[in-house]
């Protein structure tokens, strides 16, 4: 049997009542969200998702939730045009806060998909 090491976060089994779990719910959420405060759009997205990543469920739920969460991410970077940003942040604190946000942003998700693999692995699980 092959082994698999990875880092996740902590896990508890009570309910959050901050963390969405139903699709609809989460969505209108992702969606009232302004993308034109990137740094602020991807803290608050960051939160939720810490959140979500601690709240125990099944994997197929866990897997449709990310893929709501992951949509708005790349919506949120992808319509990023650098050349507006450098001139809409132009002190290099508001630089960092945003240059911060974005890699524990990318972080965070990728801490919900590794959960999604260990427990796959668990579980013998194959892809679908």
């Amino acid at each position: 049997m092959s082994l698999l090491l990875l880092t996740t976060p902590d896990q508890h089994n009570y309910d959050d009542p901050s963390v969405d779990l139903k699709e609809r719910a989460l969505n209108r959420w992702l969606n009232e969200l302004p993308l034109f405060n990137y740094s602020d759009t991807a803290r608050q997205i960051r939160e939720r998702l810490e959140a979500f990543n601690a709240q125990k469920m099944p994997i197929k739920q866990r897997i449709n939730l990310l893929e709501l969460y992951r949509k708005p991410v790349e919506r949120l970077f992808s319509a990023v045009d650098i050349k507006q940003l450098i001139k809409q942040i132009q002190q290099s604190d508001e630089q960092n806060e945003f240059i911060d946000q974005v890699g524990l942003l990318f972080a965070t998700l990728a801490d919900g998909y590794k959960l999604v693999v260990m427990e796959g692995y668990r579980n013998k699980l194959e892809p679908e």
